[in-house]
């Protein structure tokens, strides 16, 4: 599964709703809306914040990963480092539509 390619954008809406756009794409990725979600202003932009910060956080933690991966092979009993570059292989693994 290969998400859209960002960067990702946000919009509001007249409406109150907030609409993540690919920049490559010029089209809504996602849509936040806070009316029917029974949350408030603040915490729909914070999420769709969040939604849209999503490619550039996955390229990230792919690298952050890898960096810890290398210190792993200097550092095999690093229990901290085993930890972490589990759990950000795990949460790779979950935006990519994985288990």
């Amino acid at each position: 599964m290969k998400h859209t390619k960002g960067p990702w954008t946000i919009k509001a809406s007249s409406s109150g709703n907030h609409f993540i756009y690919s920049d490559a794409k010029s089209s809504s990725v996602a849509g936040v809306n806070f009316v029917s979600r029974d949350i408030g202003d603040e915490e729909a932009l914070a999420n769709a914040q969040l939604i849209a910060a999503a490619p550039e956080l996955l390229t990230a933690l792919e690298r952050v990963a890898e960096e810890i991966r290398l210190f792993m092979e200097l550092h095999e009993d690093d229990e901290d480092a085993a930890a972490a570059y589990y759990m950000a292989i795990d949460a790779i693994v979950k935006a990519k539509g994985g288990n």
